[in-house]
Parts: structure tokens; C-alpha cells; sequence
């Protein structure tokens, strides 16, 4: 069964992820067939539509597929051997007119990085999305520090340190989406024409929905005037002590006070200095912290704990983020 299904009509060029008992995560075999794809869509079917789906009913992509990265490495590969491949897909994405994501379901980690570079976003109602690398010792990666420059920071700081998890219409309000589409429809024109299926929805379910997002909002505010990691650290272990936090704030502040010191460290620094930074700045210097995450951080053992043993109980590098700050001095210069 092939993990890429490629479809060209006259009316579409339909590239459909198919390895949905995986949640359709990427392998460099995957991403190696979606760039082929792309070329070939760039430099002969222009004139159509270039859409990009999930197969399956439970995600469009969770990802990539790190299990692989981890073994490729320790098989003696580059740190970069599948993030190279990836990032040049991501970015060729962003450069490709008239590409519609059609996502649904899971969309987290490198699904999120392809569904942000096609021009035209769309969501699913039911559609959840994250960047969660600080449980595995990563960081979010995929260019999200060029796509994220445009929410606020409040936001931008909150979801890529504590893996929290949108819903579509949060996503929506965020900027981050164009629209809605209805997964039963498939690729077809009535999915392409969003804009009246997504009017119908917010009509529906817009008012209760924007005052519970403003909602959150507004518990996350605090975010926006901190100008150290050890701040946001503070907030956290304060909130996930309190009674009165609600179970989204504390499941996500968990989250983070659970994860990768140096995954922290790292997302923090990356997520400050991306601001009116470039594409291509941002995509070098996705590589360079990624480097740092595979040699002197977490990676391996994120991996290990959360997906290979699954044992759930990760022995960190550093007991805190002021023990990664000073072990990671020297590496942390890239970002002044």
C-alpha cells in the first residue's frame, strides 16, 4: 500500500497522505514522494488547484515520524538527515499558489507545518490542533517560528511551550486558519468554495464560541509581559497547584512543567527571537536548534520514554531550566 496517494482530474491535483493507522505521520520516504509531487505539480499543473488531505477519519497528520528520525541517527545518519528534507518541503509549500490544505481531525507537529504552508487553510469543525515537541525533548519546529509571528505573543509563547492543545474554531480566531470544510465532502469543488460553508458555521456556533475563546484569553494574558522563561515557569507551577484552574489551563501547564528543561529553554529563546524574522532565517534556524535538541538536549530520550518504551517517565539531562541555561551557554549565542 503506498503512503502517498496522487490524484489528477481535470478539475484538482490531489496529493492524499495514506497511512492512517499511523495518524498519517511522515516518514522521509513520505516527504521525499510529497516533494517529487510538488515539483511536478509547479512545473506542469499549475492551472489546477494543488490540495493536500489525510486519509482516514482520525487525523490529517500527527506529525513526523520521529521513532524513524531517532533510529536513522543512531544508524549513523546526519542529526539533520529527515529535518533537512522537511523543512525544504515546508518551505516549498509556502512558495506554492493555490494549494489548499483540507485538514481534519489530528493536526500536530509537521502536520501542522504542512498545513500552514498551503495558502488556503481549512479545518474541519471537528479538528484539533498543537505543536507538543516539549514532551519529547524537541522543539516546534516546521517554520513555526515564521508562521506564529503573526498571533499574539501571549499565544505564540503559550502554545509552543506547553504543547496546548486548539480547537478549529480557536485556530480560526487565532488568524491561523482560512476556514472551515466538511470532512464528508472529500476533495471536491463544494470544499474548495469554503467560504459559505464557513459562514453557515460561525453563524451556528460563532458567538458562544468567541467568548470562550476570549475567555482564554484572558487566563493566558499574564504571558504577554514576561520577559523571562523563569516567569512563565513560576505561572505555571503556581496554576497547577490552584483549585480554580480549569482543566484545559492545567492540563497544559502540566504539560510544560513535565517537559524537556532544555526543550524549554530552547522554544523560549526561538519564540522571542523570531519576531519579523524571515522564512528563510527562521527555517536556519530551525535546523540549528535542532541540532542542539539531537546532541547536547533531550530528543533521544523524548523519544524513548514517550514513544519507543512508553514508559512515560523520562530522565531529563537537567533537573531545572537554570541548570540547561548554564550547560547551554555557549549553544544559546545563535539566538543573540
Amino acid at each position: 500500500m503506498s503512503k502517498l496517494i496522487i490524484e489528477k482530474t481535470d478539475e484538482f491535483f490531489k496529493v492524499e497522505l495514506n497511512n492512517p493507522r499511523k495518524l498519517n505521520v511522515l516518514d522521509l520516504d513520505i516527504v521525499d514522494s510529497l516533494n517529487t509531487a510538488l515539483i511536478d505539480y509547479n512545473d506542469n499543473h499549475k492551472h489546477l488547484p494543488f490540495i493536500l488531505m489525510g486519509a482516514g477519519p482520525k487525523g490529517f497528520c500527527a506529525g513526523g515520524d520521529v521513532v524513524s528520525v531517532v533510529e536513522g541517527i543512531r544508524k549513523g545518519s546526519a542529526y539533520d538527515f529527515f529535518f533537512k528534507e522537511e523543512y525544504g518541503l515546508d518551505k516549498a509549500l509556502h512558495s506554492t499558489p493555490n494549494s489548499f490544505a483540507l485538514a481534519h481531525g489530528i493536526v500536530m507537529g509537521g502536520g501542522l507545518g504542512l498545513f500552514m504552508g498551503c495558502e488556503h487553510k481549512l479545518l474541519d469543525s471537528g479538528s484539533l490542533l498543537a505543536m507538543p515537541e516539549v514532551t519529547i525533548g524537541f522543539h516546534p519546529d516546521v517554520g513555526a517560528s515564521y508562521f506564529l509571528q503573526s498571533i499574539p505573543r501571549r499565544w505564540r509563547l503559550f502554545m509552543t511551550l506547553t504543547g496546548a492543545r486548539l480547537s478549529a474554531i480557536e485556530f480560526y480566531f487565532l488568524g491561523l486558519a482560512d476556514g472551515f470544510w466538511d470532512f464528508e465532502l472529500g476533495a471536491s469543488q463544494r470544499a474548495l468554495d469554503y467560504e459559505s460553508f464557513t459562514d453557515s458555521l460561525l453563524k451556528n456556533i460563532g458567538n458562544e464560541a468567541r467568548e470562550s475563546f476570549e475567555l482564554k484569553n484572558q487566563k493566558i494574558a499574564e504571558i504577554e509581559k514576561m520577559s523571562r522563561l523563569e516567569e512563565f515557569d513560576f505561572w505555571c507551577s503556581e496554576l497547577s497547584v490552584r483549585q480554580d484552574t480549569d482543566r484545559w489551563l492545567k492540563q497544559s501547564v502540566e504539560t510544560y512543567l513535565s517537559g524537556s528543561p532544555v526543550s524549554k529553554v530552547l522554544t523560549w529563546s526561538l519564540f522571542n527571537w523570531c519576531r519579523e524574522k524571515s522564512i528563510d532565517e527562521c527555517f536556519e534556524m530551525d535546523l540549528k536548534v535542532a541540532k542542539i535538541a539531537c546532541e547536547k538536549g533531550d530528543f533521544f530520550e523524548g523519544v524513548r520514554a514517550l514513544l519507543i518504551d512508553k514508559d512515560k517517565l523520562p530522565s531529563w539531562k537537567d533537573p531545572s531550566i537554570a541548570a540547561a541555561n548554564s550547560r547551554l551557554k555557549e549553544e544559546l549565542a545563535i539566538f543573540n
